[in-house]
């Protein structure tokens, strides 16, 4: 039998306006490819998955999730962004050794996999030796996941505490090339995470980006994350540094005309929508991006609070826009005739503009021939799916579907899930290391009243903001 797989009368939601959605269609992987896509396709030699009742959608797209922290599952669950700060970054992150940073960002991709995420932009801002960049380039690579590993450019005490500058970072970076990403039909690509404008001052992030320049690597930063009074987007645009091979993070601070500077550029700005709720960051940049010509991406950010899938991001994202849009109306006693976005834009923010951010719509985002066949699909017959409106399918993906109901994944036309179950090796050799790993972190971390943020807090640094 060839390497080729049919998924049989399926509803297909494309994200592609060339095809739209389909009913009742096939989707034909050859190697991994999307081949071709139509009803009763009349194929030979290949495997057939029965796709009665499910829905067939791109696979997610998630533009910023620190796959490391998923060794620190739902510890900051309940603190704010500067008790995360003090807990996570200046405490928690300084006792991770290379082995604790591959078993999280392993299993962190797993969880991408299983949510229907195909592809994540790794902020990876806790390389604390060169040993640690191998470790989690390396995981990101064994796990099957599309993506990038961004690897962070940090300073003491955030991590670096084995690097003393540029060369290093430049050692590093041609050493992760040269052994993880010397393809460019590699899954994993290189990426580069700056160090903060809220950290350090701009000549320095400037010759982390000129650096990350040199190798090609995807740039992603935190940007007018924080009440700092620093405009971010400006001093980089200023700096002639804005350009489309950033994602902008967070971005809650900023000012219209900066969302404007970074559309000018070209530039994708990810909101973390749940983090920014949750840890009290600032209102989410999706209606701020929509009105002032951007194209949305959306990133899970940490599972140190929150899930771990782009589909529930989007979802709490439309909601939150279409209430926040509706209040003016609201408070005036009327009830609004309509609401502002829809669960397809929704779709969208997680799929082929994600794709679009990465500067990787050529080969993945949407279901159309010719494409990299990442796909996810969804089974409708469920209980938390049967009955859903067929006229509608966005609307029950987004605002129904769960990680229970992703049925089967694709990379790359590999399936990594299949009725439900991921096709992982080791799992309980996995799961056994990510204990130890939690256990080790919570011993070293935990403080003499059983809390992990150090009473007084250590001190951030100065001038800086804060």
């Amino acid at each position: 039998m060839t390497n080729r797989t049919l998924l049989r009368n399926a509803t297909v939601v494309s994200v592609d306006p060339a095809v739209g959605n389909l009913r009742n269609a096939d989707v034909l992987i050859e190697g991994d490819r999307i081949a071709q896509i139509g009803s009763d396709l009349r194929v030979g030699d290949c495997e057939i998955i029965d796709a009665t009742g499910n829905i067939i959608i791109p696979g997610g797209v998630d533009t910023h999730r620190h796959l490391w922290q998923t060794a620190t599952r739902s510890v900051f669950a309940d603190w704010s962004t500067l008790q995360y700060f003090h807990g996570l970054r200046l405490n928690i992150a300084s006792y991770f050794r290379p082995e604790d940073t591959y078993i999280g960002t392993y299993v962190g991709c797993l969880e991408a996999l299983n949510n229907g995420v195909t592809t994540v932009l790794g902020y990876e801002h806790n390389v604390n030796s060169p040993e640690h960049a191998v470790a989690g380039a390396s995981a990101m690579v064994d796990s099957g996941v599309r993506g990038v590993y961004g690897m962070g450019l940090y300073p003491a005490p955030y991590a670096m505490a084995g690097f003393s500058g540029l060369d290093d970072y430049r050692k590093t970076f041609r050493s992760l090339r040269d052994q993880f990403f010397s393809s460019d039909d590699a899954l994993v690509r290189l990426g580069a995470a700056p160090a903060e404008l809220f950290v350090v001052d701009l000549p320095e992030t400037t010759g982390h980006i000129e650096l990350a320049r040199e190798f090609d690597a995807q740039i992603t930063l935190h940007a007018n994350a924080v009440q700092n009074g620093i405009h971010e987007i400006e001093l980089l645009s200023r700096a002639g540094l804005l350009a489309d091979d950033m994602v902008l993070v967070h971005c809650n601070t900023s000012s219209d005309d900066e969302f404007r500077m970074a559309a000018d550029a070209g530039a994708a700005i990810c909101a973390g929508v749940e983090v920014e709720i949750g840890m009290a960051l600032g209102v989410p940049t999706v209606a701020d991006q929509l009105r002032l010509g951007l194209s949305p991406t959306i990133g899970v950010d940490s599972v140190g609070c929150c899930g771990g899938g782009v589909l529930a991001q989007a979802r709490l994202a439309m909601q939150t826009i279409c209430l926040s849009n509706a209040l003016a109306e609201l408070a005036s006693g009327h009830n609004p005739a309509g609401l502002s976005v829809s669960s397809k834009q929704a779709l969208e923010w997680a799929t082929i503009n994600g794709a679009k951010a990465l500067r990787l719509d050529h080969k993945i985002g949407s279901i159309t021939v010719g494409k990299q066949a990442d796909l996810v699909m969804i089974k409708a017959t469920s209980p938390n799916m049967a009955g859903w409106y067929e006229g509608e399918p966005e609307g029950a993906v987004i605002t129904q579907s769960t990680t229970e109901d992703i049925d089967t994944v694709f990379v790359a036309g590999r399936a990594v899930k299949r009725g439900g179950r991921l096709l992982v090796d080791g799992w309980d050799a996995s799961l056994q290391q990510m204990n130890r790993t939690k256990a080790y972190l919570a011993d070293c971390a935990r403080q003499p009243d059983g809390s992990l943020i150090p009473n007084p807090p250590p001190a951030l640094p100065e001038g800086r903001g804060w």
